[in-house]
């Protein structure tokens, strides 16, 4: 078994952790004052505040390329022998097309025998 493991960019992950091989990273594109940015591309986190700071509305979030995803599927199968894949999107409640569109290309990929997408419950505190 080798297991790749999918997030996306709003997971907030430390540097030396985005490194390890085994992991893939969908980016979240946010959009501040009209301008596309995704963390850690073309954004660092002080510069999100910053921009807030600055911004007179709050940012906008759009749903992750399904492009990308194809990509990352094709990597994780074709070119690095990936047998099983997991993944923890953070905004799959937020984007529930998207992650129906999960559902169905991640049965294109046969080589994949399995693939779960784990989606998180947020759960108001007391």
């Amino acid at each position: 078994m080798k297991l790749a493991v999918i997030t996306d960019s709003s997971a907030f992950l430390q540097a030396e952790t985005l490194r390890k091989e085994d992991l893939f990273v969908l980016d979240i594109p946010v959009n501040i004052d009209g301008q596309e940015y995704v963390e850690g591309v073309n954004l660092t986190a002080q510069e999100f505040y910053e921009k807030m700071a600055r911004s007179s509305e709050l940012p906008k979030t759009s749903q992750p390329s399904i492009a990308k995803l194809d990509e990352i599927f094709i990597i994780i199968e074709k070119i690095k022998g990936y047998t099983h894949a997991l993944g923890s999107l953070s905004y799959l409640l937020e984007f529930q097309d998207f992650h129906q569109n999960i559902q169905y290309m991640k049965d294109e990929y046969e080589g994949i025998n399995h693939c779960l997408f784990l989606i998180p419950v947020l759960q108001a505190l007391p």
